[in-house]
């Protein structure tokens, strides 16, 4: 694998092509860069959920869920499978 030559080498070398980079030589920095206009460019989507979730919110406050949030877990599917294997056991199956 070669070195890095400089561009002055390179311009005297024959049949070497030099590709200009436009601002600078890409990095992570500029990469990052360019994500953060990004979001800037498409920052009206995260207004319209904004604006939805706030014109919802008094709904929500005013008539809460009736039932807790549910969730998995392994440990408590585990719990409840011996359960019902101690309680088919108890019952004579």
């Amino acid at each position: 694998m070669s070195e890095w030559v400089s561009l002055e080498e390179g311009l005297k070398a024959f049949g070497l092509r030099i590709a200009p980079v436009r601002g600078g030589v890409p990095s992570g920095w500029s990469e990052m860069r360019k994500g953060f206009f990004r979001v800037k460019a498409e920052m009206w989507r995260f207004q319209v959920v904004a604006k939805v979730i706030a014109e919802n919110v008094p709904s929500i406050v005013e008539y809460p869920p009736m039932q807790a949030g549910t969730g998995f877990s392994t440990g408590d599917l585990k719990e409840k499978v011996e359960a019902a294997i101690a309680a088919s056991k108890s019952s004579g199956d």
